[in-house]
């Protein structure tokens, strides 16, 4: 297993990236973060995935400041025999959308909304950007702007 630091942004706020050796111990650790998350939902099918998340620190009653927002907003999970250019590129996108979410200034953030978290309109959103991806990296291969 690997893992590092994703930030794609000059800010402090990052996704830490495992890559797993294989794509059961992938699910198995999805099924694991979504169990305690309360997600009831199963993963066994997936072959990456996208965990976004805020942590924040709660000041309690009397004192003074303002909540801390922790910089790891996520994790991204890919299996090392999975890392294809289009898994890759959809789970980074999620990451995207959430980032986008938490750090544009709020004037900004309403020109495109797919919702507050990973829901249908963005995953729909996401298969088509990731279809036109792989045939557009396809088609510089083809037409040699790429070796």
């Amino acid at each position: 297993m690997k893992k590092f630091r994703l930030r794609a942004l000059k800010t402090n706020k990052y996704f830490k990236v495992i890559v797993y050796d294989t794509v059961e111990e992938l699910r198995k650790a999805a099924n694991g973060y979504d169990g305690k998350a309360d997600n009831n939902i199963s993963n066994d099918d997936i072959l990456g995935i996208c965990h976004p998340f805020e942590r924040t620190t709660v000041i309690v009653k009397g004192q003074k400041g303002r909540p801390k927002r922790h910089p790891n907003i996520g994790i991204l999970r890919f299996a090392k025999t999975h890392t294809t250019t289009q898994i890759v590129f959809h789970e980074t996108m999620h990451a995207a959308f959430w980032q986008y979410r938490l750090a544009l200034p709020k004037k900004d953030q309403g020109k495109a909304d797919f919702g507050e978290s990973s829901g249908p309109k963005e995953e729909a959103f996401l298969h088509l950007a990731d279809r036109l991806y792989i045939k557009m990296v396809r088609q510089m291969y083809k037409h040699k702007y790429w070796k």
